[in-house]
């Protein structure tokens, strides 16, 4: 599960960089997430224990902390505009 997570939030980190959209839709999406697992847990038939609860929640936010340590201070330049991703003779 760790490697997981790792490589999600690695994968997701580097999305985020790579536009302002793209970069609010992930927030979005871990926004969902949380509604998600709140919802489930409150509407469930077969009964979330608390513990499966936290532990859900404890997960979708130790990803976005991840994704905001990577993120901090890079804010969100274009792919259009980066030349790093170009080849040194296309500079």
């Amino acid at each position: 599960m760790l490697a997981v997570r790792m490589v999600l939030a690695h994968v997701l980190a580097r999305i985020y960089r790579l536009d302002p959209i793209l970069a609010e839709a992930i927030q979005h999406g871990f926004e969902d997430a949380v509604d998600k697992i709140r919802k489930t847990a409150t509407k469930s038939r077969t009964k979330v224990t608390s513990h499966q609860l936290v532990e859900a929640l404890a997960a979708v936010e130790a990803l976005r902390a991840v994704l905001s340590n990577k993120s901090d201070n890079r804010g969100h330049p274009s792919v259009a505009n980066d030349n790093k991703c170009l080849p040194r003779s296309s500079r």
